[in-house]
């Protein structure tokens, strides 16, 4: 919140860094739900929002592997999902890739 709220609150979230990513990546790529939550909920991160390669936050979710995956994806993907992420579905990465397609290429 510190990070945020110095940098440019709102406006700051939905901006990618210089290596191509939103604050929301890092959230879902670690399976962070509050951090998912507080995103969202709080500073109106945009859920459909892609990074410079052509990832959705529903890809990012299905990218890492970390303790818990399973449970923890579902309730990102929950959270996701709740706030427009059902749009993101059929959404394609650079490689052509849903994220379902995405997921299952990393099992």
């Amino acid at each position: 919140d510190a990070v945020i709220a110095a940098e440019g609150g709102i406006d700051l979230v939905n901006q990618c860094d210089k290596t191509g990513f939103p604050p929301l990546r890092a959230a879902c790529c670690c399976g962070n739900v509050a951090a998912v939550r507080r995103l969202v909920a709080h500073y109106a991160a945009d859920v459909t929002i892609k990074d410079d390669f052509g990832y959705s936050a529903l890809h990012w979710v299905s990218r890492r592997s970390f303790p818990g995956r399973e449970e923890r994806m579902c309730r990102v993907i929950d959270t996701l999902m709740a706030h427009g992420a059902a749009t993101l579905l059929e959404c394609k990465n650079q490689q052509g890739l849903t994220p379902l397609l995405y997921a299952a290429s990393l099992s």
